[in-house]
């Protein structure tokens, strides 16, 4: 078979948002190509960090099975892209994954563009796809029959995650996505060390990787990093994963392998990770291993609506958190939402005056966005809360698409540049960030941080 993997851009990799976005290697289709590739004949493409004549290649490589993944800001991108192959390669079969798809999976099919739609993680299932298994056979799909949608079993999750092979970056330009605003060393990958979340805050969709948390062993981690090392030369890791110290003495077992073998990297978590479990003894593995930089989601700086969104940790294991790190010399950020259920603008002031009080070295504060599959979608959407459907704007960097009975979407939009303002414009910051800088590159990463922060006023 010949098969095209397609990552769609949307609008955070255009016009006035491009600029500030981290964008990194799709490790989803990566994955996938790595089952594919020694049966068939694998392409893939990036729309992020590619420009490519799409109406050309679907004429002259003619494709059988074109996989496209979604999020809900870049499905309107993808649809466009299907459309496009069926009028090209009509008897090309389209396949959608992704979060948004696997949330959204009966809808979704209905277009006409969109042949199967694969719920939950993808390899084997497209594997299954590709190698011409009976569509009624192949578990977690939804596909169109003489003209019914039909929805399969739920395909099980992976269980050893030690059996997939490495992604296929190879497909890729490894070297074509942008450093993160706070990444310290070049080249630099994503790389996902464990797999799926128990826990059950209401603005988190778990329809990809599950509620099963599924974490690699060390020996395999750190194989890969070897790997990366040798064939790219990778000084600095992005570990992406959904929360990576969750299970803390897993976690460490990782990090102690990476400093026996003496691997020369640096890591960061640009998604962020669990607060709770970064006592002393993490931090310091985390430090030892080569992390320089860490997120934490903390969200609101409000008890109240901590419980909420339930959210299992106190604040005070937050600020408990930010020391253990700062005292190793790890740098923290924070990740904050504005338009959370309950939030008052006195909840809104606390989450500003929270983040400030935990001394943070970055702050990424942003309006809500109720992504399809989390219960906090069905909870505003029943609510009447969903003020604009358009899903190429939910992310994080537009007008609120959500306003609620606490907070209108101009008062969630007004708390989100007043949190910038406060944040990165108080002297006492911007103090300490001249007085942190010792290289050219920590000079170019506060520049690009300050471009960030008036991309929102």
């Amino acid at each position: 078979m010949k098969v095209v993997l397609i990552n769609p851009s949307d609008l955070r990799f255009q016009g006035t948002f491009k600029g500030g976005v981290v964008r990194g290697l799709p490790l989803g289709l990566a994955y996938i190509a790595a089952f594919l590739e020694k049966e068939h004949e694998v392409k893939a493409i990036d729309l992020s960090v590619q420009d490519v004549d799409l109406q050309k290649f679907f004429s002259e490589y003619y494709p059988d099975i074109i996989g496209i993944t979604a999020t809900s800001a870049s499905f309107p991108d993808g649809l466009r892209i299907a459309e496009l192959a069926k009028s090209i390669v009509p008897n090309s079969k389209v396949v959608f994954g992704g979060s948004h798809v696997s949330a959204l999976p009966l809808e979704i099919v209905k277009h006409n563009a969109i042949d199967i739609v694969v719920c939950g993680e993808g390899e084997i299932t497209m594997q299954e796809i590709c190698n011409g298994k009976n569509l009624s056979e192949i578990d977690g799909i939804v596909y169109k029959e003489n003209g019914k949608v039909i929805q399969n079993n739920p395909r099980k999750l992976i269980e050893d995650l030690n059996t997939i092979p490495f992604p296929a970056r190879h497909l890729f330009d490894v070297f074509a996505y942008p450093h993160h605003p706070l990444g310290k060393r070049k080249p630099h990958v994503s790389i996902i060390i464990s797999r799926g979340c128990p826990y059950h805050c209401i603005y988190c969709s778990k329809k990809v990787f599950g509620r099963t948390y599924r974490m690699r062993s060390p020996e395999n981690v750190c194989d890969e990093i070897e790997y990366l090392i040798k064939k790219y030369g990778i000084k600095e890791l992005q570990i992406i994963d959904d929360s990576f110290t969750l299970d803390k003495n897993r976690a460490i077992t990782v990090l102690k392998e990476i400093v026996r073998r003496k691997l020369d990297i640096t890591w960061i978590t640009p998604n962020g990770t669990r607060a709770d479990t970064v006592d002393e003894e993490l931090a310091y593995w985390m430090k030892e291993s080569g992390c320089h930089f860490v997120f934490f989601g903390v969200e609101t700086g409000s008890e109240k609506v901590m419980k909420n969104i339930r959210k299992t940790y106190k604040l005070a294991q937050i600020e408990d958190a930010v020391k253990n790190c700062k005292k190793v010399g790890i740098g923290v950020g924070g990740f904050f939402m504005f338009g959370l259920p309950g939030e008052t603008p006195e909840d809104a002031k606390k989450t500003i005056d929270f983040a400030k009080k935990l001394n943070l070295d970055a702050c990424a504060f942003h309006p809500i966005v109720a992504l399809p599959g989390t219960e906090l979608y069905e909870m505003y959407k029943e609510k009447g809360f969903i003020k604009d459907d358009d899903t190429s704007k939910y992310f994080w960097h537009t007008y609120p698409t959500v306003g609620t009975d606490t907070l209108s979407r101009d008062e969630i939009f007004y708390w989100y540049k007043k949190a910038h303002r406060e944040f990165y414009l108080a002297p006492k910051y911007i103090l300490r960030k001249i007085l942190s800088m010792k290289s050219w590159q920590d000079v170019k990463n506060n520049v690009n941080g300050l471009k960030a922060v008036l991309h929102t006023q």
